[in-house]
């Protein structure tokens, strides 16, 4: 894609600090049945913040929490052995984040977050989806936020060339430690892309090509950062009118980001209405 004008790029950066507060950043480990005293297999993600009827929920990709290997002994094992970092208001300029001084990097654990599963815990395993209910309450949510799904989704069809923006956490976009060989820290990836509406899809499994889902380009590849990381990373588009006097960064969430497909440089995503039909299971 062209590179965007000045007023664009600033444009781009106040959306991405607008949008980092609904966003967790995290890293769990393997449940111990499957690593059998082999060094623990780590699974990075990010997941997101939503409000619907009343109860808040920790969104993110299903396969980061290794239902697939161990089912629901798994997720409640991975989920105990996680460590969230949440973006809060801090602002981060995406594009010296790609080359952070390392000087600066200091080791950020994250923090665990209490669960009441099973009560708590639904899941869409034919979407790939879970949403963990959260206590707002929480002192780390102090400085985060959660999208209300009944007037932040966006429930349009998606225009070609209309901007898409995520945050993820991608394990290739990470920074060593000075003096700590084996640490590093996790860095924030901004993309940035545009819809393309004739975008050919006609490689991909049949299951993706369903409603539920749409595909993005993924343009991170320039920078040789491959996506892993990204899974369950929030997708937005600006929901603002263009007929505004003033241009005000109105994130819409449009889906979560689910796979990619190297070959193709593409992103499969899930739809919102997607999530909200799983959360709606939970209303009652």
């Amino acid at each position: 894609m062209p590179d965007p004008s000045a007023q664009g790029e600033q444009e781009v950066q106040a959306f991405a600090h607008r949008i980092g507060p609904f966003i967790v950043f995290f890293h769990t480990l393997a449940p111990a049945e499957l690593t059998q005293g082999k060094p623990a297999e780590s699974s990075v993600g990010t997941g997101f913040l939503v409000q619907f009827q009343g109860r808040k929920y920790f969104v993110s990709a299903l396969h980061n929490f290794f239902y697939k290997e161990c089912a629901l002994t798994g997720v409640i094992a991975s989920w105990e052995a996680a460590k969230f970092k949440f973006r809060g208001t801090q602002p981060v300029n995406f594009e010296d984040a790609r080359n952070f001084p390392p000087g600066k990097m200091t080791l950020d654990t994250g923090v665990s977050l209490p669960h009441s599963f099973p009560k708590g815990l639904v899941i869409d395993q034919d979407h790939d989806l879970i949403a963990v209910e959260v206590g707002g309450d929480h002192g780390h949510f102090a400085t985060a936020q959660f999208l209300n799904l009944e007037q932040d989704m966006y429930s349009g069809d998606l225009q070609d060339q209309m901007s898409l923006v995520t945050l993820g956490n991608p394990f290739a976009g990470r920074i060593p430690i000075p003096g700590n060989q084996k640490a590093s820290a996790l860095i924030p990836h901004l993309d940035h892309v545009l819809f393309d509406a004739n975008l050919d899809t006609s490689w991909a499994a049949t299951d993706y090509l369903s409603p539920d889902y749409f595909f993005m380009p993924y343009s991170l590849h320039q920078e040789q950062v491959a996506p892993h990381g990204f899974s369950g990373a929030p997708v937005f588009v600006q929901g603002g009118s263009d007929a505004e006097p003033v241009w005000i960064a109105t994130p819409r969430v449009v889906g979560a980001v689910l796979r990619y497909f190297p070959r193709h440089h593409a992103i499969a995503a899930v739809k919102m209405q997607v999530v909200v039909r799983m959360l709606e299971t939970n209303t009652n």
